[in-house]
């Protein structure tokens, strides 16, 4: 995810009746009938929480802030355990496959 993807899901976060699942991943927001929220996102994204994390030092140290001090780069070796954060679960998996969105 990059940091742009990470707070646009951070401007979703206030209206989740209102996003949809884009057909080939991420998210879909209708511009012309929810305005607001396509203004929310790149809002978001483009001005809200870049400001917020600069003003709390930067990514690294606002994710400190809940206990998070490593990154997904720490855990490389580890990438395709079935227990990893990267790895999707079986189950998740199937229901992609089952409402279409992975092939």
């Amino acid at each position: 995810m990059t940091p742009e993807h990470a707070a646009r899901l951070m401007g979703v976060v206030p209206f989740p009746d209102l996003i949809q699942r884009a057909p080939e991943g991420g998210a879909f927001v209708d511009k012309e009938k929810n305005p607001k929220t396509w203004d929310n996102l790149n809002g978001a994204a483009n001005v809200w929480v870049p400001r917020q994390l600069d003003g709390m030092g930067g990514w690294k140290a606002a994710v400190e802030t809940i206990g998070i001090t490593d990154t997904a780069a720490d855990h490389e070796a580890e990438r395709d355990s079935k227990d990893a954060c990267s790895t999707m679960p079986d189950s998740v998996r199937a229901r992609q496959a089952a409402e279409g969105y992975r092939k």
